[in-house]
């Protein structure tokens, strides 16, 4: 049987949260304690913080996977599972700490994933030129 902590609440005095809310709301003053003011402000408002690194700028967020940017561009996501199920914060504290210590060793076990490049390809500008060219040939050939 899981062991539930209780917590007033307004309405009616006492409420018993289970322990996985416990460990989240534990997770999270954990990583509010050990960040810097400015990330703690960020993390705080936007459930996301940016943490500086010699290869990239890295936006840990809780709810997605973290991102990668360099040059003020989104460049890649990183994937870093725990072995164990754990909190995000959890994961987020895993990943703050990690990269603070030896960002190297995060790349080595994170999984990064490029973000697709949205620029145009030529055979798409190639395409688009020849579509303009039947449309304008339809559009004369009615108008004669």
């Amino acid at each position: 049987m899981a062991l539930r902590s209780p917590v007033a609440t307004r309405d009616t005095g006492l409420e018993e949260i289970p322990d996985a809310d416990s460990a989240r709301l534990k997770a999270r003053q954990l990583l509010c304690e050990i960040l810097p003011a400015a990330e703690r402000e960020q993390l705080l408002a936007t459930d996301s913080f940016f943490q500086k690194g010699k290869r990239a700028t890295y936006r840990i967020c809780r709810g997605s996977q973290t991102e990668l940017y360099r040059n003020g561009r989104l460049v890649a996501h990183a994937c870093l599972q725990l072995t164990i199920p754990a909190p995000s914060y959890d994961r987020m504290i895993a990943e703050y700490l990690i990269l603070n210590s030896d960002e190297t060793v995060y790349w080595n076990k994170a999984n990064i994933l490029p973000v697709k490049s949205s620029s145009v390809s030529l055979t798409s500008i190639l395409l688009v030129v020849i579509d303009l060219g039947l449309l304008l040939n339809l559009i004369t050939d009615y108008l004669m």
